[in-house]
């Protein structure tokens, strides 16, 4: 159950401005998570392990959402079904096993295109829609499905989330989160 005081920063689209300040000042802040969304490395794909790196320096927890410029090139309608197995097989779980589905892609066909791929119901994802009502999907709209997913399983009592997307660049990144 997410309870009262929970604090959560989140820091979209670092692009190179990162430093060990940086991490001073977060941990310091008293955050419980910090959420990373959007793109750690330049506009091109190099710097984001020197910044993850640093990042990795914080005490406090954080995850990271990649952005365009921070992965491999993959098939973009495959990036989120990719990404998504990976997840669930890093937390040792099945779709069967998630209660909810969050995603945050650029175009409706990747949603459907997700559904087919994995089974999902389409009809049952997305529970307060997808990221595009907000318009086209930057970095912190994926921040603000992730917080979507969260309140989805709060309003249900507690369970499992998958949280994936796919970005411009060929790319995708997926988290599975659990509520109590």
């Amino acid at each position: 159950m997410l309870h009262d005081g929970v604090r959560i920063a989140v820091v979209g689209d670092v692009h190179l401005v990162w430093d060990h300040s940086d991490v001073h000042l977060l941990d310091a802040a008293g955050y419980d998570l910090i959420l990373f969304v959007g793109d750690l490395a330049g506009y091109g794909t190099s710097g984001g392990l020197a910044v993850a790196k640093k990042i990795a320096a914080l005490r406090t927890p954080a995850l990271v959402l990649p952005g365009n410029h921070d992965a491999v090139t993959v098939p973009q309608l495959g990036a989120e079904v990719f990404e998504a197995s990976e997840a669930l097989r890093d937390a040792g779980l099945s779709l069967s096993d998630i209660d909810v589905i969050k995603t945050h892609n650029p175009f409706a066909v990747n949603d459907l295109w997700f559904a087919r791929e994995t089974g999902a119901d389409v009809d049952e994802m997305n529970p307060f829609g997808c990221s595009l009502i907000y318009g086209h999907p930057q970095g912190p709209t994926g921040a603000r499905g992730l917080i979507e997913l969260m309140w989805a399983l709060h309003d249900r009592g507690g369970g499992r989330g998958l949280f994936t997307g796919c970005a411009a660049g060929d790319t995708g990144a997926a988290v599975v989160i659990e509520v109590a």
